[in-house]
């Protein structure tokens, strides 16, 4: 006499996640025996996983194969002939149940199969450049500030237009670091292939300056420069000396000093010489008229 003894598996797949450009993780999944003689235990190793095939972010089924040896296929026997796989039975409830039956499994023996997936999620990345400025630390205070500054760069990927802002930070040395966060590390050609994604940082015309290399890629280096005025202190200070000269360039105290030579040499053009000229004409005169008295 037969006894037909019911036997209940769960075969229960484990959900898996990956960033896209990664190894998959190692696939894995429990068996478990919920009702039945335990003393008819299969075995995990009946059973191998493997996912739907594609690298790009999204859901990938995982599935499995049974080992023939172990669990027959549906509507086959295994090399011993103890087990026929019945295929597979929809219960009702939402999961998938394998129903095999044989000699040495007493009774119908189900499997329920609990599916899983493998979630491929996209990797980021961040796109940065270093902005040099060369205006003698702004001493002429036409740099733009960090933020007015984030409005004149714009970011491509592949050619393409982004409207994602940048981050601009001032350093305090005389540059800006300029970072995009969080944008799309890889895009995929029409055949699948996997690709790392192309971005350009590009700066408009800052007023007032000149700029080296607009266009960069990651990690490049935009240089704008400007040229300092001339200092205005300087420039007093010589107007002010040109003005202290004469038409001939000679400052009033050199001018001075040469009047006074001159006359020197001259003698008879400075105030002794006259003194010494008047007296001795006076004594020539009293002389003179003492002389007329002595004839008389």
């Amino acid at each position: 006499m037969r006894h037909n003894i019911m036997t209940l598996y769960e075969f229960k797949e484990l959900n898996a996640t990956k960033v896209e450009g990664e190894a998959d993780p190692i696939l894995g999944a429990t068996l478990s025996l919920f009702v039945g003689d335990p003393t008819t235990l299969l075995d995990l190793s009946a059973f191998s996983l493997s996912r739907k095939a594609g690298e790009q972010p999204g859901e990938y089924a995982i599935t499995y194969t049974t080992d023939p040896e172990q669990l027959p296929e549906a509507y086959t026997s295994n090399s011993a002939g103890t087990r026929t796989g019945l295929g597979d039975v929809d219960l009702g409830d939402g999961y998938i149940y394998k129903m095999v039956v044989g000699d040495d499994i007493c009774g119908y023996n189900y499997i329920r199969i609990v599916p899983a997936t493998l979630t491929i999620v996209p990797a980021y990345t961040d796109v940065s450049a270093t902005i040099a400025w060369k205006d003698s630390s702004d001493k002429d205070g036409l740099r733009p500030s960090a933020e007015d500054y984030a409005k004149l760069l714009s970011l491509t990927a592949d050619g393409v237009a982004s409207d994602m802002l940048p981050a601009v930070v001032d350093n305090g040395d005389d540059t800006y670091t300029v970072t995009y966060t969080g944008v799309r590390q890889y895009a995929y050609a029409d055949n699948g292939e996997r690709y790392d994604v192309d971005y350009k940082i590009t700066q408009a015309d800052v007023d007032g300056y000149t700029t080296d290399n607009a266009t960069v890629g990651n990690e490049g280096v935009i240089t704008n420069t400007h040229e300092v005025k001339a200092d205005s202190a300087g420039e007093s200070e010589d107007k002010s000396d040109d003005r202290s000269k004469d038409d001939s360039g000679n400052k009033p105290e050199e001018q001075q000093v040469a009047s006074n030579d001159e006359l020197a040499k001259t003698g008879d053009q400075t105030p002794s010489a006259l003194v010494a000229l008047a007296l001795g004409a006076s004594a020539l005169g009293i002389a003179i008229v003492a002389k007329r008295r002595s004839k008389r």
